[in-house]
């Protein structure tokens, strides 16, 4: 079982991405709909993977310097895709790949899989 978070307001993105995963008995997703409610789930851990779609779940200031700092700290670092155009501090944290609308879900599919490879 690999596990992937996901961090968007997008429901149809969502709805479509949890009905591809739940096909795979491999994987194991979590939705949230803000960067805040994810960070809160994730209080001891955050996931190998991190879908994070910054154009319809942005967050504060002070939040993105807190995933930021959780993102230094991990060891190794997650994978972080992020869809739109991430803030400043997350990229100098290292954004893995930056997506761009419009997203096609079998491009999105295939890109999540790689890496779940790479990682496993």
């Amino acid at each position: 079982m690999f596990f992937v978070g996901f961090i968007s307001a997008d429901e149809d993105l969502c709805h479509a991405l949890a009905e591809q995963l739940s096909q795979d008995d491999q994987w194991q997703h979590t939705v949230f709909s803000s960067l805040e409610d994810a960070l809160a789930a994730w209080s001891d851990a955050l996931p190998p993977l991190i879908f994070w779609d910054a154009e319809t779940a942005p967050a504060k200031d002070d939040m993105l310097d807190f995933f930021a700092m959780r993102l230094e700290d991990k060891t190794p670092n997650p994978v972080l895709l992020v869809l739109g155009d991430a803030p400043q501090v997350i990229q100098k944290e290292g954004v893995t790949e930056t997506l761009s609308r419009p997203l096609r879900l079998g491009y999105l599919l295939t890109r999540l899989s790689f890496y779940r490879r790479i990682l496993q």
